[in-house]
């Protein structure tokens, strides 16, 4: 399906660590992606696919939950560069999965940039719901 969407046009790919059935299966959508990318025909093509994805929601036997501590935000982006790079190039943007009030969304940036400096990312971003910014803008 992705190599269908890369003919006609598509080159943005939305993901999650923690689109799977449960935490024993996190990253597998990621390295489906990588795949569907490294296997397309056209190379230049696939070269101008940039690939969003989001971490810190854990799925303990299928729940979705947030866990944004700095252990657990340095294993989602190890694992995302991991599934989708290789370790081979930077995420393209990774992003949080939920904003937080102010002061717990500046720490939570904070320790997602101080524990893993090493599995890069060109951007960083906050994916919020509506209510999630309406919750953090009263803060």
């Amino acid at each position: 399906m992705l190599h269908r969407a890369f003919d006609i046009g598509v080159r943005f790919v939305d993901t999650s660590d923690a689109y799977c059935k449960h935490e024993g299966e996190k990253h597998h959508n990621e390295r489906l992606i990588r795949k569907a990318i490294e296997s397309y025909p056209d190379q230049a093509v696939a070269a101008q696919v940039v690939v969003a994805t989001k971490g810190i929601c854990v799925r303990p036997e299928g729940r979705w939950e947030r866990c944004a501590t700095p252990a657990q935000i340095a294993r989602a982006i190890a694992g995302s560069h991991e599934a989708l790079c290789g370790n081979a190039k930077p995420i393209d943007l990774w992003q949080i999965h939920w904003c937080q009030v102010r002061s717990r969304l500046l720490a939570t940036l904070n320790a997602s940039g101080d524990v893993a400096p090493h599995c890069t990312a060109h951007s960083t971003a906050l994916h919020c719901t509506a209510g999630e910014r309406r919750q953090a803008s009263r803060g």
